[in-house]
């Protein structure tokens, strides 16, 4: 004799066995998922980053005389005067961006994001009264003026960056002699302007850059506009800064940024950077400046949102977001495979209690792991082909293999024939839930009120009672 409750118990203690199981095929997903992102390190370490371009600025050194005349000749000159860096920005610029992204560059079976991004700037550098006004103790270096581009990765300039300045066309240098300091968080280029630096600057600005997975823009100024079209259709914007306006159609994005808030809050912070080396304002130009990027390269909403301090950099971002994650659409699975293996055993066990059957502990296990190998399958091959085309794959190939099965262990095919259309809905109702994000709660809460009601039908006329203490025929 079998009693009820240690069958139940039975099930319930292979129920925490497959859940140790599941810890394990989590952790292989969690693993394969770090394998991806070396890929992706790697391919942008070999080729080139994912960009940030902040705004033209220019930079003017002021030596400041911190002695006087009759201390002078006691000390070195050296020890008698300080050399900082003053910033001229351009006012109002405007901002065009025009991307072209695609997935050129592979290591083994991953693959990344590049784009090729025209972009224009133009504007107008007004100097800093203060700095035209005479002050003692306090020498301009005008001659040293320098104009300079700064971008998170020099390789992806597929040219020497040309600058228009009143009507006059000029190369930028790649590689710049004058040394921003250790805590300036970009490389860049830099134009050497001199004397007309003194004077108010039209400027237009155009250059081809090339980038990986995220493109950054870092605005200075007062106030400045921005547009972006790209023929990337699954972008997600996050920085601090959103777009006003935005259209995602079939088959472009169109985004535009308007902000006087973001630029001057960068320009404070670059400004006090570049003047006193405050280390601090250079820690918070590093922000979000990395080369690696954001965490998620794969592009999960969740991880892509960047939360920023006021005080920290404000730019305008745009992630190359990839709608099909295999990664987390494997995990997302996971999350409901206990569901489904109580779905298959209490079937296994309604089975028994209506049809008065024996099934077998070790009947049970492999079933179980049958299912347990669903999980393997989806994401060794979710890998290699489309996450579809894989899902469907592996699931047919379980359900075929437990509905083959369980017509012995069930003695019947008419039973495994049940068993093989329950264990379809729930993978096409899996599958439709991976598909549907916002309404996911939804749907699989409903998905547990009919399982119960079902349950609830079966067995509305069992006497639970009599069923514990009955015998079952093998």
């Amino acid at each position: 004799m079998r009693s009820l409750t240690a069958k139940i118990m039975l099930i319930a203690g292979l129920c925490f066995c497959f859940m140790l199981g599941l810890f394990f095929i989590k952790g292989i997903v969690s693993e394969r998922q770090r394998y991806a992102q070396q890929a992706i390190d790697e391919i942008a370490h070999d080729n080139v980053y994912p960009q940030t371009v902040m705004s033209p600025f220019i930079v003017v050194p002021v030596r400041y005389e911190l002695c006087t005349a009759s201390r002078a000749t006691d000390k070195a000159a050296k020890d008698c005067t300080v050399t900082h860096y003053r910033t001229i920005y351009a006012a109002n610029s405007q901002w065009d961006n025009r991307i072209k992204a695609a997935q050129n560059f592979r290591k083994g079976i991953y693959r990344a994001t590049n784009y090729d991004n025209q972009i224009t700037i133009q504007g107008r550098f007004n100097p800093d009264p203060e700095l035209l006004k005479a002050v003692a103790g306090q020498t301009v270096l005008w001659d040293q003026a320098r104009l300079y581009l700064a971008l998170t990765d020099l390789r992806g300039l597929t040219q020497v960056p040309v600058i228009t300045l009143d009507d006059k066309n000029y190369r930028f240098n790649l590689e710049s002699q004058q040394d921003l300091g250790n805590g300036f968080p970009l490389a860049y280029s830099s134009l050497a302007l001199g004397e007309r630096a003194k004077n108010n600057l039209d400027f237009k600005l155009s250059l081809t850059l090339s980038g990986l997975q995220s493109f950054r823009m870092i605005p200075l100024g007062k106030s400045i506009r921005s547009s972006l079209s790209s023929n990337w259709i699954h972008p997600n914007f996050s920085g601090g800064i959103s777009p006003q306006t935005k259209t995602i159609s079939a088959k472009s994005t169109l985004a535009q940024w308007n902000s006087s808030y973001a630029p001057t809050i960068n320009s404070g912070l670059l400004s006090r950077c570049l003047h006193s080396g405050a280390i601090s304002d250079c820690e918070k130009l590093q922000a979000g400046t990395s080369r690696r990027g954001d965490s998620d390269r794969y592009g999960t909403a969740e991880t892509a949102r960047s939360e920023l301090a006021p005080t920290q950099v404000q730019s305008f971002n745009l992630q190359f977001f990839q709608p099909i994650n295999v990664y987390s659409l494997t995990d997302r699975t996971l999350k409901y495979a206990l569901l489904f293996i109580v779905i298959i055993f209490g079937t296994f066990f309604l089975f028994e209690i209506l049809k008065n059957l024996q099934v077998h502990p070790i009947q049970y296990a492999l079933v179980g792991a049958a299912q347990g190998v669903f999980y393997l399958l989806l994401l060794s091959f979710s890998e290699q082909f489309s996450f579809g085309l894989a899902y469907l794959g592996s699931s047919a190939a379980c359900v075929l293999l437990i509905s083959w099965y369980v017509s012995y262990v069930l003695q019947g095919i008419r039973r495994a024939l049940s068993l093989t259309v329950i264990m379809s809905g729930i993978y096409g109702t899996l599958y439709i839930l991976l598909r549907s994000q916002q309404h996911t709660l939804m749907l699989g809460s409903v998905l547990i009120f009919l399982l119960i009601a079902v349950v609830m039908v079966l067995t509305r006329h069992i006497n639970w009672y009599q069923v514990g203490s009955r015998k079952v025929q093998p």
